[in-house]
Parts: structure tokens; sequence; C-alpha cells
């Protein structure tokens, strides 16, 4: 057990700084783009962004990525199991996401301040406003399932090898990008379209009777996370670092 918290303790000392560098540079990005439209624009125009959240998005999934590599490697030759190693990775994952909802949540409700028409990412979707913790808890979770989504990916790639890899994506495309499409338009029904699309809408929270129950988007991505989490365990467990 003890090492086990010194591998989730690693894990988490280390993000913290690339935490500060993204907001920094983030944050930095955002204030240049805002002055100079101000003073392109003058004061009498309204400028406004929304959902910055996705910068979050896109850190994240980028962290799934890159923190494969070094960190396997290095826990690998102290003596770390497999199990414990995907342990402290989710555990990383969970608390870099968890951080990013924190400041993302403060974000959203401070820049409506500044620009006065900006909305959040859930705003955007759901119509959030002044919902603090459930704000926090869908980011939390929003980001927590990309990050798994991508450390799949990255683990499946290190132990299929590149050149598979890529015929696994290239096929992945051509599957979602031209073979669905075409069913959808030539073979499937419409009525059954119509429930998939239906499906696809309860499972984000929207209900029949136009209201929105949270607790369908919350369960769906907390399976989301376990489905891609348990699979990539399994790969894990019988992965060996490729150099």
């Amino acid at each position: 057990m003890k090492k086990l918290q010194t591998a989730i303790r690693y894990e988490c000392l280390t993000s913290v700084k690339y935490i500060w560098i993204f907001y920094t540079i983030m944050l930095s990005i955002v204030a240049a783009v805002f002055i100079t439209l101000k003073l392109c624009l003058g004061n009498n125009e309204n400028i406004s962004m929304s959902a910055l959240e996705n910068s979050s998005i896109i850190y994240i999934g980028i962290l799934g990525v890159m923190g494969f590599t070094e960190d396997f490697k290095m826990l690998i030759q102290n003596g770390f199991t497999r199990k414990y190693i995907f342990i402290s990775t989710i555990s990383m994952f969970m608390f870099i996401a968890a951080v990013l909802a924190f400041f993302d949540t403060i974000i959203g409700s401070v820049a409506p301040l500044v620009m006065t028409e900006y909305k959040n990412f859930f705003g955007l979707i759901y119509g959030i406003k002044n919902q603090y913790l459930l704000n926090w808890l869908l980011l939390f979770l929003t980001y927590t399932f990309v990050s798994s989504v991508t450390y799949f990916f990255v683990v499946l790639f290190n132990k299929i090898g590149k050149y598979f890899f890529i015929a696994f994506m290239v096929a992945l495309g051509i599957i979602l990008g031209f073979i669905v499409p075409l069913l959808f338009v030539y073979v499937i029904p419409e009525n059954v379209i119509q429930n998939i699309f239906t499906f696809l809408s309860r499972i984000a929270g929207f209900t029949s009777d136009g209201t929105i129950n949270y607790l369908y988007p919350i369960a769906s991505l907390i399976i989301g996370a376990g489905i891609f989490g348990g699979i990539t365990y399994l790969i894990l467990r019988r992965t060996e670092l490729k150099t």
C-alpha cells in the first residue's frame, strides 16, 4: 500500500507545475486577444468568448497521450506493478480533472463580469448558470472521461505498434466517417434513426418533457470512463514498453 501511495503522490505532484503553466499560457492568450480586440474595436463593442473549458479538454487529452511512456518506464524500473501504475495514473487524471474543473468553474463565474455575454461549456449545452457544484462535477467527469479515452489509445498504440495502430485508426475513421453515414442514409430505417437520436439525447440528459435530468450525463460519463479504463487496464497488464 505504501508503494501505491508513493506512485500516486509522484504522479500528482509532477503534474501540478504543468497545470500552472497551462493556465498561465491560456489566460495570457485570452487577455492578449481581449485587449487587442478592445483597442481595435473600441469600448462600445461587446467582446465575448465562450467555453474556455475546451482548452482544458484539449490539455487533458494531450496529457493522457504524453504521460504514458516516461512515467511507465520510470515506475516499472522502480519495481511498481502494472496494477499500481494504472491506479496511480488514473488517480493523477482524476486529480488534474478535479483541479481543472475547480479553476474552470471559477473562471466561468468571473468571466461574465468582464465579458457580459460569456457562457461556460455546460452553460452553452444546458443553460447552467450559478450552479457551481453541478458545473464542477460535470467538468470533472468530462475531463476524467477524455483522459481515460486518450490513455486507452496511447496504451493500445504501445501494445499493437505504430503500423497496426495507424491501420486501426484509418479503419475507425472510415467506419465513422463513411460507412456509418451511408448506413444512416440508405440502410437504417428512419424510425430506428429517430430512436437512436432520442437515446443519445436521453443519455445527454434531455427528457421528452423538455426538462433536463443531470443524472443521465453524470452516469453516462462515469460508465464511459469506467469502460475505457477497464479495457486499458486489461491491455496494460500484458503490455511491454516499446522503445
